[in-house]
């Protein structure tokens, strides 16, 4: 059995959308986490670095749908 994965949504005009990365110019994926904690952390420097003041991310399970897709 394998553990939980986490992933990180933001906020979006039709609900929340995950937030995805690209790597060497590939297509978006989703960013998932191996810990809740690695996610937070992640999480908390977005908010670090932008205007966000928090209420626009959450942090889920990978498992989570999400209702908008923002790529």
């Amino acid at each position: 059995m394998s553990a939980a994965k986490w992933k990180i949504q933001t906020a979006s005009a039709n609900g929340w959308a995950d937030v995805k990365v690209s790597v060497d110019d590939g297509p978006y994926e989703d960013d998932h986490f191996n810990s809740i904690e690695e996610a937070v952390a992640q999480m908390a420097e977005y908010i670090t670095c932008g205007a966000s003041d928090g209420t626009d991310y959450r942090v889920v399970q990978a498992s989570v749908r999400q209702d908008d897709d923002l790529y």
